[in-house]
C-alpha cells in the first residue's frame, strides 16, 4: 500500500529465537528484514548502515560485546534495539 511506514531491520540473532520472535511479536506488514547475522555467517551487513534503520539482537548475557561493537562500528544505540528485553 502506498504510504505506509516500512522499517528496515537486521537481525543479529545469537540466540536462534528471532523467527519465533517475530511471527509472535512484529507487525509483518511495517518490517521488512534486509539481512540475519548470526554466529556463523558473516557480519559485513552490520557494516552496510544504509540499507537498515534499526538493528534487532537477540541475545542473552552479551550485551557489553554488543554495545561495545556497536560503538566501535559508530552505530548510534537509537539504531540498537535488544529485543529480547
Amino acid at each position: 500500500m502506498k504510504g505506509e511506514l516500512v522499517i528496515k531491520v537486521l537481525i543479529c540473532d545469537y540466540t536462534g529465537n528471532s523467527a519465533q520472535w517475530i511471527n509472535e511479536f512484529a507487525i509483518k506488514e511495517n518490517l521488512e528484514i534486509v539481512g540475519t547475522i548470526t554466529p556463523a555467517t558473516d557480519k559485513n551487513l552490520l557494516a552496510e548502515k544504509s540499507s537498515w534503520e534499526y538493528l534487532l539482537i537477540f541475545e542473552k548475557g552479551n550485551r557489553k560485546f554488543f554495545m561495545s561493537l556497536m560503538h566501535f562500528m559508530n552505530i548510534p544505540p537509537q539504531r540498537v534495539i535488544f529485543a529480547l528485553d
